[in-house]
């Protein structure tokens, strides 16, 4: 068996794969998304593999063997290769740089944001701290329905929730995440770094409690690392966040909300420079989810994206 492997350089010339053969000890361990150690050149080098393959592209007696795999690395699903793939087609980067965007760092440090989740925790354990399922009102109820009838009947079309400031999307985005996750899903909830307050989140860790997973700008790579460890291992169902977020790796993930979709907050302004409501478009088709974008006043393009074009 072989291996295709990007190799972690960021160079163009280099924006290929290369083939290595895969030791038997190494046979059951090896897979699409799993970091490696590779030889190249007279150096040790790492690399992610693509594809697990077994038509060699060279002669076999002159392919080298994986050394090993990556120690401490994480795993990445197909999906996110896959994603990495169109990311790098549409926004003009390297596969290196694509995949870098879409993959966790691994570097182990002290966790910063356990006060902030203890707190909260902490509340939702206590009955008098805890903002009571919401009664929705008429309105609200009725997109929740059309909603979940077209997510049962398999409809995963974008959807947008066009509701001025304050007219509950919010809680219409918590009775939709239950539905998901009544179903054994998952669900990414995307809001623009400024608008991700404390209140904000515990509105829905009183919802969802220790369910919740928070990613942020001021954690550290490390910690960032951790948070997609758990959603990997199926320690939360809901991930919410700033644009980073939309990378989680959950193995079932079945909704993607974007709050305020229209803020500018959501495109990229290093390489590649991507739009998240583009590339949560694509994650949810790979995925087999559902993407509602929710604003009081959408961007055009989420207009385009939504209307019924039956």
């Amino acid at each position: 068996m072989y291996a295709n492997v990007i190799v972690d350089i960021s160079h163009e010339k280099l924006d290929k794969t290369f083939q290595y053969s895969i030791p038997d000890e190494l046979l059951c361990d090896i897979r699409p998304g799993v970091c490696v150690d590779i030889p190249f050149g007279s150096r040790t080098i790492t690399g992610y593999v693509i594809e697990v393959t077994d038509k060699p592209e060279y002669d076999p007696a002159r392919t080298k063997p994986l050394i090993g795999i990556k120690a401490d690395s994480v795993a990445v699903e197909a999906k996110l290769i896959a994603l990495a793939a169109w990311i790098r087609r549409n926004y003009g980067s390297t596969m290196n740089q694509a995949l870098k965007t879409v993959l966790p760092v691994k570097k182990r440090v002290k966790a910063r944001n356990k006060k902030i989740v203890e707190t909260v925790a902490e509340q939702e354990n206590d009955p008098s701290q805890c903002s009571q399922e919401v009664l929705l009102n008429p309105e609200q109820q009725s997109i929740v329905n059309d909603y979940i009838t077209a997510y049962d009947s398999g409809d995963h079309r974008p959807c947008l929730i066009h509701g001025v400031t304050g007219s509950g999307k919010t809680e219409v985005y918590m009775a939709l995440i239950d539905h998901v996750l009544l179903k054994g899903k998952q669900a990414i909830v995307l809001i623009p770094e400024i608008a991700l307050t404390y209140q904000t989140v515990s509105r829905f860790y009183s919802r969802f409690g220790n369910r919740i997973c928070v990613m942020h700008s001021r954690l550290s790579a490390g910690e960032k690392c951790d948070q997609f460890e758990r959603a990997a291992k199926g320690e939360t169902d809901i991930m919410i966040g700033a644009r980073s977020a939309l990378f989680t790796p959950f193995p079932n993930l079945g909704l993607i909300i974007i709050d305020e979709e229209h803020e500018g907050a959501y495109k990229s302004e290093t390489t590649p420079r991507y739009h998240a409501r583009e590339v949560a478009e694509k994650l949810a088709q790979l995925s087999g989810a559902a993407l509602v974008l929710g604003s009081a006043t959408p961007s055009v393009e989420a207009y385009f994206k939504t209307e019924d074009k039956t």
